[in-house]
């Protein structure tokens, strides 16, 4: 294991006083696993005061003592800070994701302190000066057959948040969840425990499944364990509902959604963790107003053999998605099986449509988002690109005109929408989806590109200056002139201030 030169010397130094210092958590897991080493806690064992640690911290940098009571102490030395703890024992004390009651105890050993962790994987140490592994609850052995385990059934229901931990690390590492954890996570959620979190920290697991390589096993987790019924029922109620096997061959809403999760996941990888929030939220949302607005004939049809055998395909190449990026399908995974998947994609009756489903979209979206998170201009963003997804595909297929470029470029940004609208395309198992090509999508991209939209909406070429220098005395009449000439601009009447300026004299004043 890769150790920092300070760390070690702190080891020896804790060492020639009989102690021990013991990396812990998920820099052990990361380090089994062969990934890069993020953060590294120490815990120390066989001193008899936190005080006493304290002391022998100063003598290599800058000691801050913030969860003293906590038994952490934070070193920090040339801008890089570790954390360094006393194990200790917490007994629950109340519903709440904190209330615990902490004791702080040195004299511990390593299989009683690590007890109170949520999983094996998370409860392995690493005695740094001896390099010998400690690992009481077979933490490498889970590792190796890549299956996340609980330790103890009392001290894991204490927290209600390791529900959404068990989620967010399935979906991050790829691991499948034992049976007797998601029993227990099932158990946790159905009498309520989830509802005493608080929402920042909820949000926060969210967001860790968005960065995961495939987002969709980490909500299709969620679903499996009952978090959506519970919680977010707009999003569970999305697997009843059937789509048209000619446009959608995967079959159901749910499932259209967690693919295109997936598609965005790779479609945002070179954008800002911001940029990348707010497109991946309007990829879980952007089908939300389907629930209420399908609608179906009562006759049912068998649908033509090339549409049969594609939809059969895709059924099976969707089992991969849940399995890590491991491209092969395989019944026995458990999450979606061929039969369940192609008996929706065949028995859909026709036509199956969802018209205005965008605008019941965008309010559920806002219900959704509201649960959690109060961040303003993420919502904004978000709800803009949820109401717009189509325009991209009716655009291409109506022909528009410039000046509809123009004007939805008031309304969303249509570089994001592009995004949206490509992963939207991808989120599928029609024959041009499976090949990654979506060519309305291109068709889009270089439409706005030419009109210089892409960095969003047209500066006005025309502004109060200019109708002062014109003649016109400041009114209230200004903000109707402006409205009106901007609305010509992004309807292509004018591309230069001049031009502009000569209609204003002729027609406006």
């Amino acid at each position: 294991m890769q150790i920092p030169t300070l760390i070690k010397e702190i080891a020896v130094a804790l060492d020639s006083k009989g102690a021990r210092a013991v990396a812990v958590g998920g820099a052990v897991r990361d380090w089994l696993l062969g990934r890069p080493l993020k953060d590294l806690d120490i815990e120390v064992y066989g001193l008899p005061t936190l005080e006493a640690l304290t002391r022998l911290l100063k003598a290599f940098g800058r000691v801050d003592a913030v969860g003293k009571s906590f038994g952490v102490i934070k070193l920090t030395r040339e801008g890089t800070t570790y954390d360094f703890s006393f194990p200790r024992k917490e007994r629950a004390i109340g519903k709440g994701h904190r209330d615990f009651e902490v004791h702080i105890d040195g004299t511990l050993d390593f299989a009683e302190a690590a007890r109170r962790r949520d999983f094996t994987i998370n409860a392995m140490g690493y005695d740094i000066v001896h390099q010998k592994l400690y690992d009481p609850y077979g933490g490498r052995e889970d590792i190796f057959r890549r299956r996340l385990r609980h330790i103890d059934e009392t001290t894991f229901v204490e927290d209600p948040l390791r529900v959404y931990r068990a989620v967010q690390f399935a979906a991050r590492l790829g691991f499948r969840i034992d049976r007797d954890t998601v029993g227990l996570c099932r158990k946790m959620t159905a009498t309520g425990m989830l509802a005493h979190l608080p929402v920042e920290r909820i949000w926060a697991e969210w967001r860790k499944i968005f960065e995961a390589p495939y987002p969709s096993v980490g909500f299709e987790w969620m679903r499996r364990i009952g978090i959506l019924d519970r919680h977010f029922p707009e999003l569970a109620v999305l697997s009843n509902i059937p789509q048209s096997p000619v446009h959608h061959p995967e079959g159901n809403v749910w499932r259209h959604t967690l693919w295109t999760l997936d598609a965005m996941r790779d479609i945002s990888a070179d954008l800002s963790e911001k940029e990348r929030l707010v497109l991946m939220m309007a990829a879980l949302c952007h089908d939300l107003g389907k629930a209420d607005t399908t609608i179906g004939s009562k006759r049912a049809v068998r649908l033509p053999r090339p549409i049969r055998n594609q939809a059969a395909f895709a059924c099976a190449a969707q089992l991969p998605r849940f399995d890590a990026g491991k491209r092969r399908a395989r019944l026995s995974h458990g999450i979606v099986k061929v039969s369940t998947a192609y008996g929706i994609c065949a028995e859909s009756r026709l036509p199956i449509r969802a018209i205005g489903h965008e605008i019941l979209s965008e309010t559920l979206s806002e219900a959704l988002l509201a649960k959690l998170t109060g961040e303003k201009d993420l919502k904004r963003r978000v709800l803009s690109l949820v109401r717009h997804h189509l325009k991209p595909f009716q655009f291409v297929r109506d022909g528009a005109k410039n000046g509809a470029y123009g004007r939805l470029a008031l309304k969303v940004d249509v570089a994001m929408l592009a995004k949206l609208a490509e992963a939207d395309a991808l989120g599928r198992t029609t024959r041009a989806s499976l090949k990654g090509v979506c060519k309305v999508c291109d068709d889009f991209k270089r439409r706005i590109e030419t009109l210089e939209l892409h960095s969003g909406a047209p500066k006005p070429l025309v502004t109060g200056k200019d109708l002062i220098a014109a003649g016109l005395q400041p009114s209230p009449r200004f903000k109707a002139i402006l409205r009106q000439l901007y609305a010509l601009q992004v309807e292509g009447k004018f591309e230069e201030k001049e031009t502009a300026i000569a209609y204003l004299k002729k027609e406006l004043l």
